[in-house]
């Protein structure tokens, strides 16, 4: 088997391509004498092949001229196992190879990497699981909304002005791109002051502690910290909290096929592998400690109003359905106080039991069948070493 990398360069003929090669003291390459082109021998002037050996590893680089002094160089490394240690040794020889490039002022397109494609491919299942399992929480903290007995009773204490089941609440976390949830759970504001002069008016005239308290109740803070952050066991670092943009951006370069090296591979690798384990270890806290009463917190951020436009779907679809019983509230405003009670005590009183840890295994179940909204299931699995493949 090989890895391949193909380049284009114009500004060069193949004769002084040659003499570069041969004269370059960056690498050492021997000619391959014999060429030939669709079984037959030509001349250097339309092609020619090196060979050489780097890291104990024997590559070649082939020349070819397409049509004027357009040329393709193909850098060729057979393996035959261990095609993790191959990539990694394949990454060295190219950088080596860029530099006689760039010594020489040769300019290039990279129209085909491999080598980037295998690295990519390594990364998208872990891509793939750090989203289902993003996901995967979100959808254990709302799930006490579509248990049946808290529709029904929801619906008859608000004489069925309020039909959770309407809302679908899983349904609409399933269809939320992973941009919009992550935005949602990591950068939306669950405090925003939109005048810092008028919030802090008459502040002179405050106590130190009232002053710590109007400060501190400004600072902004998101989903994650004040719902989900609890939940990481006490010896975790909240990966997740400081380099959610990073795996943003990392997420990018692997879904839009981004030119990924070795040295990115082992960053973006290290990064993801750490962020799945803290989303892993908080999934089985939250089993074990999370409650109606946690989902009643959360739906009252997320319901606030001036948080609408900026949620999308899943926003638009609560406040469809409890938009028109806050309105029928108004209508009477001699039952408005009842009514508003009606709907706090309901949610106050549910009592739920804290989520059973056997769920886990209907979640992850539930987690297995997500792929249809996001990333696709691929058909292989790669590990973290896999140099025995074949």
């Amino acid at each position: 088997m090989y890895f391949k990398i193909d380049l284009l360069t114009n500004n060069i003929s193949i004769s002084e391509l040659d003499n570069l090669i041969l004269d370059s003291d960056i690498l050492e390459v021997n000619p391959i004498k014999g060429i030939k082109v669709n079984d037959k021998y030509v001349s250097v002037s339309h092609s020619a092949k090196y060979s050489t050996v780097f890291d104990k590893r024997a590559f070649e680089i082939h020349v070819k001229r397409l049509t004027g002094i357009l040329l393709k160089i193909t850098l060729i490394l057979e393996y035959k196992q261990d095609k993790f240690s191959s990539a990694k040794k394949f990454d060295i020889f190219y950088s080596k190879f860029r530099e006689f490039l760039g010594k020489n002022h040769l300019k290039y397109s990279v129209i085909l990497n491999e080598l980037s494609d295998y690295f990519t491919q390594k990364l998208y299942s872990k891509f793939q699981k750090y989203e289902l399992v993003l996901r995967r929480i979100f959808i254990l903290a709302l799930s006490p909304l579509e248990d049946e007995n808290i529709i029904k009773i929801v619906k008859e204490k608000t004489n069925g002005k309020l039909d959770l089941a309407q809302v679908q609440t899983i349904n609409r976390i399933e269809h939320l791109q992973i941009a919009e949830l992550h935005s949602f759970i990591f950068e939306l504001n669950l405090n925003p002051i939109e005048n810092l002069d008028s919030y802090f008016k008459n502040f002179q005239s405050k106590t130190e502690i009232e002053l710590r308290k109007l400060i501190k109740s400004s600072l902004p803070v998101t989903i994650w910290e004040r719902h989900f952050k609890k939940f990481l066991p006490d010896d975790y670092n909240d990966i997740l909290k400081d380099n959610h943009e990073q795996i943003r951006i990392y997420r990018n370069d692997v879904m839009h096929f981004h030119t990924i090296s070795n040295k990115q591979y082992m960053k973006m690798s290290s990064l993801i592998s750490y962020a799945i384990d803290e989303l892993n270890a908080l999934e089985e806290n939250m089993l074990l400690n999370w409650d109606f009463n946690a989902t009643r917190r959360l739906v009252n951020d997320i319901s606030a109003s001036e948080l609408f436009e900026r949620i999308g779907k899943l926003s638009k679809a609560i406040t469809k359905t409890i938009g028109p019983a806050v309105e029928q509230f108004y209508v009477n405003n001699d039952n408005l106080k009842s009514a508003i009670k009606s709907m706090s005590d309901t949610f106050q009183n549910i009592q739920l039991p804290k989520i059973d840890p056997n769920l886990l295994i209907a979640f992850q179940n539930m987690s297995a069948n997500l792929g249809k909204i996001g990333l696709q299931n691929p058909d292989y699995e790669f590990g973290e070493q896999d140099d025995s493949e074949e």
